[in-house]
C-alpha cells in the first residue's frame, strides 16, 4: 500500500520503477544464459576429460599388458625354470655362471622396453632374488610375505604391488618411486607347493608421464588404482569443499585400472565466472544508469515544475510579476510561456480594472461631496433666512461672513486633503454659524493632540458629522447643550471622536444604522449612496462618510457610533497615518498655492 501510494504521488520513484522494469528481462535473460552456458561448459568439459581418462586407462592398460607379457615369457622360459630348480641356499660357482646368463636374458627384456626398470625371479624354497640390478638378494620369512600368498593365490595371473614405508624399511630391496608387477613362475605346473615367482618393475613416473596432461593444476586430485588398489594417489595443495568438486572416473575397466579426478568447479568454470562476472557488472551498470537517467529525467521535468509552482504561489499572492524565466523549446517550456502570458495577460486586464475602478471611485467622491455641499447650503440658507426675520443686521452679518470663510474653505482650490488643523479652522466656521442660529443654546470643547495637528484629512469628512450632532441632537434638546470634539495620534491610527448632549437615538433605531454602516465595506464602497435609499436623513450623511472613508483609506478606516436615548451620541472614526502622509499634504498645499 505505501509502495502503491509513493509510486503515484512520487515521479522519481515511478521513472525509476519504470526503468527497473524494462531492466528486468534482460537481467533475467543474462542470468538465465549464465546458467545455461555453465551447464554446458560442464557437460563439454566432463565429456572431455571422460574421453581423455579413457584414453589414458587404455594407454596403462596396453603398459600392463606388455609388462605381463614379458613376465609371462620369463615365467615359462624352460632354462629360467630349470635354473631355479637347481637353485640351493648356498649357491656354487656353477650356478653363478648359468644366473649371469638369466641376468643377460633380463637386460635384454629391459633394452627392448625402456618402461621396465627391473626384473628379478625368487626362489621361494630358498629365498633367494636374482635381481637385474642388484644379482642376488635374499628374503627373509618369503612364504610370510603378503605379497607372496597373494601371488600364489592369483594361480599364474599378476598382481601389483606397491610397498608402503614400513615395507621399505625392513626390506630396502623394494623401491619407493617403482610400481611392482608379481606373477608365479611356470604357472603350468600348479601342483608345486613351493612357488618361484617373476618380479617385475617399473618406474611411478612412467605412469604419471601418461596421466600428468589430465591434471590442469595443483588443485587437482587424481587417484589410479588396479583392481581396487591405489597405486598413484595425487592430493590437492589446498583443501575445498566436497560439494564443489567436479568428480570424472573411468570405473574400473575390464584390465583392473581405475583412474579417478577430481577438479574444483572455480577450474572448471574460470573462463565462465569471467564471462558471469563480465555480466554482473553490465547489471550493476544498467541499474546504476536506470536510476542515473531517472534523476536527470525527473531533474529536467521537475525543476521546471517547481519553478512554475513557486511562480503559481506568487501570483496567488496578488504579486503579477512573477515571470518564469527559461530558455526552453520543449513541452514544459510551452507549457510556461502559456503561464507567462497568462499573467501578463491577468496583469493587463487587472491594470485596466484598477484603472476604471479609481476613475469611479472619483466619480463617486465628487458625486459624494456634490450631495453634501448642496445639502448644507441649503439648511444655511434657511437658517440665515430665519435669523433675519428674529434679528437685524449683526447676527445675519457674522453669520454671512463665516458662511463666505467656510464655502471658500471648502473649495480648497482643487486640494482633496487638509491638515487636522486645516480642518479645525473650517469646521468652527460652520460651529459658529450654527450656535448664531441657535442663539448660542450649545458649548464647543475641541482638543487636539500637538502630534496630530499636522496629520492630512479628506476634505469635508467631519463637517457632516457635526452637522449631525448639532441639527439632529443638540438642537432638539431644550436646555443647553455641548459638543466635544477630540483628535488624538495613537500608533500610526488618527483617532476622532465628536460627542454631543443631544437627545440620541433609541435603541431599534441605534441597530438599524449600524447595520446600514456594517453593510459598506472596502468592497462595497464603490456603490453609490443615495438618499432616497437611506432610510432617514442622519443615515443618509453617515453612509455618506463611511463610504468616502473605504474609497479613500481602505479597509483599516471604519466608522463608529455609539448613542443612549436621552443622553447624547458618541460617533469614533479611526483612520491610517502613512508616515508620508504630512509630507503630501504639504506638498498639495504649496502646489495649491502656486
Amino acid at each position: 500500500m505505501l509502495l502503491r501510494q509513493k509510486f503515484q504521488k512520487s515521479i522519481q520513484f515511478k521513472l525509476t520503477t519504470l526503468f527497473l522494469l524494462i531492466l528486468l528481462p534482460l537481467v533475467s535473460v543474462s542470468l538465465f544464459g549464465n546458467q545455461m552456458s555453465q551447464s554446458i561448459l560442464k557437460r563439454q568439459i566432463g565429456d572431455r576429460v571422460h574421453a581423455s581418462i579413457l584414453t589414458s586407462v587404455g594407454y596403462l592398460d596396453l603398459i600392463v599388458q606388455n609388462v605381463g607379457q614379458m613376465s609371462f615369457l620369463i615365467s615359462t622360459d624352460k632354462n629360467v625354470n630349470e635354473v631355479l630348480s637347481r637353485i640351493t641356499k648356498e649357491i656354487s660357482s656353477e650356478s653363478l655362471y648359468e644366473l649371469r646368463k638369466v641376468q643377460q636374458q633380463f637386460s635384454a627384456i629391459i633394452n627392448v622396453n625402456p618402461m621396465v626398470q627391473e626384473m628379478s625371479v625368487l626362489h621361494g624354497s630358498t629365498g633367494n632374488a636374482l635381481s637385474y640390478e642388484t644379482g642376488i638378494v635374499h628374503v627373509d620369512h618369503v612364504y610370510e610375505q603378503p605379497w607372496y600368498q597373494e601371488a600364489v593365490r592369483a594361480n599364474g595371473a599378476m598382481i601389483i604391488y606397491v610397498p608402503d614405508p614400513q615395507v621399505r624399511r625392513i626390506q630396502p630391496y623394494w623401491k619407493e618411486d617403482r610400481i611392482y608387477f608379481i606373477r608365479i613362475m611356470d604357472p603350468y605346473n600348479l601342483e608345486s607347493q613351493e612357488k618361484d615367482l617373476v618380479i617385475t618393475a617399473i618406474a611411478k613416473s612412467a605412469l604419471m608421464d601418461i596421466v600428468e596432461p589430465l591434471i590442469p593444476s595443483n588443485k587437482t586430485e587424481l587417484s589410479l588404482s588396479y583392481k581396487g588398489k591405489p597405486v598413484i594417489v595425487q592430493s590437492a595443495s589446498e583443501q575445498s569443499d566436497e560439494s564443489k568438486l567436479f568428480s570424472h572416473s573411468s570405473g574400473q575397466m575390464a584390465s583392473g585400472w581405475e583412474l579417478t579426478i577430481k577438479q574444483q568447479e572455480q577450474e572448471i568454470l574460470k573462463s565462465n565466472y569471467q564471462i558471469r562476472d563480465f555480466t554482473y557488472v553490465i547489471m550493476l551498470v544498467s541499474i546504476l544508469l536506470a536510476f542515473s537517467i531517472s534523476i536527470f529525467v525527473y531533474s529536467g521535468i521537475s525543476k521546471p515544475l517547481f519553478r512554475l509552482s513557486s511562480q503559481m504561489k506568487q501570483v496567488s499572492i496578488g504579486n503579477l510579476n512573477a515571470f518564469v524565466q527559461h530558455q526552453r523549446q520543449d513541452e514544459l517550456g510551452y507549457v510556461m510561456n502559456t503561464f507567462n502570458t497568462m499573467v501578463s495577460t491577468q496583469k493587463q486586464l487587472i491594470e485596466d480594472g484598477y484603472e476604471k475602478e479609481l476613475h469611479l471611485a472619483k466619480s463617486q467622491f465628487r458625486l459624494l461631496q456634490s450631495q453634501i455641499n448642496p445639502h448644507f447650503l441649503y439648511n444655511t440658507l434657511d437658517c440665515i433666512y430665519t435669523v433675519s426675520e428674529e434679528h437685524d443686521v449683526h447676527e445675519v452679518s457674522e453669520m454671512v461672513m463665516n458662511l463666505a470663510n467656510f464655502f471658500r474653505v471648502s473649495l480648497g482650490k482643487g486640494r482633496e486633503t487638509f491638515t487636522v488643523e486645516e480642518t479645525l479652522e473650517h469646521l468652527m466656521y460652520y460651529i459658529r454659524i450654527q450656535q448664531i442660529r441657535l442663539l448660542d443654546r450649545f458649548t464647543v470643547n475641541v482638543t487636539v493632540q500637538p502630534e496630530a495637528r499636522k496629520v492630512p484629512l479628506l476634505r469635508l469628512l467631519l463637517q457632516p458629522l457635526i452637522e449631525n450632532a448639532i441639527v439632529h441632537g443638540l438642537e432638539k434638546v431644550a436646555g443647553k447643550g455641548a459638543l466635544t470634539l477630540t483628535i488624538t495620534l495613537e500608533e500610526q491610527r488618527l483617532h476622532i471622536v465628536i460627542q454631543d448632549t443631544g437627545i440620541g437615538l433609541k435603541e431599534d433605531a441605534l441597530d438599524a444604522l449600524q447595520e446600514e454602516l456594517a453593510k459598506i465595506g472596502e468592497g462595497q464602497a464603490n456603490m453609490l449612496v443615495r438618499e432616497e435609499q437611506s432610510t432617514s436623513v442622519q443615515f443618509f450623511a453617515l453612509k455618506n462618510v463611511k463610504s468616502r472613508l473605504k474609497l479613500f483609506y481602505g479597509e483599516q478606516a471604519d466608522l463608529g457610533i455609539e448613542s443612549i436615548a436621552g443622553e447624547g451620541t458618541n460617533v469614533t472614526v479611526m483612520l491610517p497615518v502613512n508616515s508620508n502622509s504630512a509630507e503630501k499634504a504639504q506638498i498639495q498645499i504649496h502646489e495649491s498655492e502656486a
